[in-house]
Order: structure tokens, then sequence, then C-alpha cells
């Protein structure tokens, strides 16, 4: 794991932008794929990202907002989402650990999330209407614990999901 990286939004909106981010010993600099990148409100830019991503850990606090800007997300380990994540397009958002939205934190447009990775993982999706979300054959269980709508749904042939007795889920269309 990398190091905690913090957003500052000093500078723009611009994920690429150095001066935007500073690491727990005040440097400054782009976040990189271990790190560990925390989102805070009452910066005087929100994050917009400028390409494709992959991060290791991702936090985004209450009040503050995570604009995918039409590109796609990887997010390796945790994902939490406590403010807001916006979608404008038909991003996907292929999540390998951990998730938890807190309710309407996700602005979904047309986009796909995808659970997949190496580990058993947990996916509490607070409620939130989402356009399509896929569970991915990968040999690991996905709990879901916080229910989610979702126009489309699909589970890879093999795929282990989990619905906890109170995760109320409701697709459109549904696939295997």
């Amino acid at each position: 794991m990398g190091e905690v990286i913090t957003w500052t939004g000093a500078v723009s909106a611009s994920w690429n932008q150095p001066g935007n981010w500073q690491t727990e010993e005040g440097k400054a600099r782009v976040p990189t794929e271990t790190d560990v990148i925390v989102i805070p409100a009452g910066t005087p830019n929100a994050p917009a990202l400028g390409e494709a991503l992959t991060v290791a850990t991702l936090t985004v606090e209450t009040g503050a907002t995570l604009d995918l800007a039409t590109y796609d997300l990887t997010v390796t380990g945790t994902l939490t989402v406590n403010g807001s994540m916006l979608a404008r397009k038909a991003e996907t958002i292929e999540l390998c650990g951990d998730v938890t939205f807190a309710a309407n934190a996700f602005a979904c447009a047309r986009s796909t999330i995808v659970l997949t990775g190496a580990d058993d993982k947990t996916a509490d999706f607070g409620g939130n209407v989402l356009w399509d979300i896929r569970f991915a054959r990968d040999g690991t269980t996905t709990t879901v614990t916080g229910g989610f709508t979702a126009a489309e749904l699909a589970f890879e042939a093999g795929a282990k999901v989990s619905f906890a007795q109170d995760a109320a889920c409701v697709a459109t269309t549904m696939g295997i």
C-alpha cells in the first residue's frame, strides 16, 4: 500500500495537477496506483478525472464530490463514498474490494459497476439507483449488505453472490 494522499483542490479541478494533492509529509504530487486517496469536503475545487484511472483505496468524504468526467475508474482495494460520485455517460467502475456507498451518493448516468477481484468482498450500495451492475466470476464471494435499484443486473456464470436479508435489490433486466 502506498502513501495517504489528500485532495486539496488548491489549483483546479484537474486530477492530474500535482498542486491539487498533498501527501502526509506535505509534498505535492499526483497519486499513484498504490496510494490511499482521500477526497475531503470544503476544498476550493472538486476533483474531476482527466483519464481512465486505477487507484488502490479511495474515500470520498461526506460533503465532497468526485466527478468521473466520462472516464473509467478501477479501485483495487476499498471504495467508500460518503459524499458523492458523479458519472456523466457510460463509465465503467471496476471494484475489486469492499464497497460502501452512502444513500444518494452516486449519480450513475449509464455507467456500469463491475464487482471482481481476488478476495471476498462486501458491497453496501446504500439503496442507490444504479444503471448496470455486474458480478464477475472470479472464485470469490460478494456479500451485498445494502440494497440497490438497477436497470440491468448480470451475473457471470459461476459468480458467487450472497444477499443479506435486509438488502432490498430491484432490477429491471437480469441476465446470467
